[in-house]
């Protein structure tokens, strides 16, 4: 019903395109295994790396800690991954350097799942096939194109669905009215007391054909409302045809979740994997298996 957020065991990798400020870097003398750990004490190469990855380039340049072999790519780039002793699926970072200056970087942290892209505008936004050969070693993995534009932050509205003709929203009042523009439930059935802010109350689960919603008479003491007065307090959706307000279904991809929502919070626990945003407490969590959404669920965050 109410899904915990766990600090996640997934790993996280984004990638990038930039040039140095130079316009050019001697990478022949790198092509060696012996040679090449010397290429992160290059000013241009570093400089580089810094002014693409901002924030980033810590945990970028951090899983340094063993190389491993270079090797020329196709188009005349030169390859080079390392990653942290004894983690060579958890924390690893790879680029791609060509001798005009450009590069691609990416890197995986285990906190996250997916292999971000950010596209550069004037070079292109093709994947070198060394860094997705590189990237196919790590389970689940799919790249994520960042958008240029901004991501909305979350709203009330954003905590709302449609079903039918009928728009629904955590908080708003469950009472016969709203259920009747619902069409007949399959079955309601008492889903037990849930603790929240110190106290327990009382949830009903409505289960629908591609639907769930649970009412409860979450917070009755505290906003001054009647003991057996409920509100919507989850909704969960199973099925492609109903979306969020903003167009996410059942089938989704992650890219497009982290397109419409930004990068979000990723949990891994007992099988199952989500992608999490909240406002206050309210969350909006996207369960994702083998990289699709197969569930959405609109809750409160009871801190469990």
């Amino acid at each position: 019903m109410y899904k915990r957020h766990f600090t996640s065991s997934l790993f996280c990798a984004a990638l990038s395109l930039s040039t140095l400020a130079s316009g050019s870097v001697n990478i022949a003398q790198y092509r060696q295994p012996g040679q090449v750990s010397t290429i992160l004490n290059d000013r241009e190469v570093t400089a580089g790396l810094q002014a693409l990855l901002g924030d980033d380039y810590e945990a970028f340049i951090g899983n340094f800690d063993l190389f491993g072999e270079p090797h020329q790519t196709a188009d005349g780039g030169l390859f080079v991954e390392g990653w942290l002793k004894d983690l060579y699926l958890e924390n690893a970072s790879a680029f791609v350097i060509y001798p005009d200056g450009k590069f691609y970087a990416a890197w995986v942290m285990p906190d996250e799942q997916f292999i971000h892209y950010q596209p550069d505008a004037k070079n292109g936004a093709e994947i070198p096939p060394d860094i997705k050969t590189w990237a196919s070693r790590f389970e689940n993995a799919s790249f994520h194109t960042i958008s240029a534009a901004p991501v909305s932050p979350l709203a009330r509205e954003d905590f709302s669905t449609q079903i039918s003709n009928t728009v629904l929203s955590l908080g708003q009042n469950w009472n016969p009215q709203v259920s009747s523009g619902l069409g007949k439930s399959l079955q309601d059935d008492f889903a037990g007391d849930v603790p929240f802010d110190g106290a327990n109350y009382k949830f009903y689960r409505h289960t629908y054909n591609g639907f769930d919603i649970y009412s409860a008479n979450l917070w009755w003491d505290k906003a001054e409302r009647d003991v057996d007065d409920y509100i919507i307090a989850q909704i969960t959706l199973h099925t492609p045809q109903y979306k969020t307000r903003r167009g996410v279904s059942v089938g989704a991809t992650a890219d497009e979740i982290a397109r419409l929502y930004g990068p979000g919070k990723r949990v891994d626990e007992d099988g199952e994997q989500w992608l999490s945003y909240a406002m206050g407490k309210k969350v909006i969590s996207f369960e994702i298996d083998k990289g699709k959404v197969v569930s959405i669920t609109l809750s409160y965050d009871n801190g469990e």
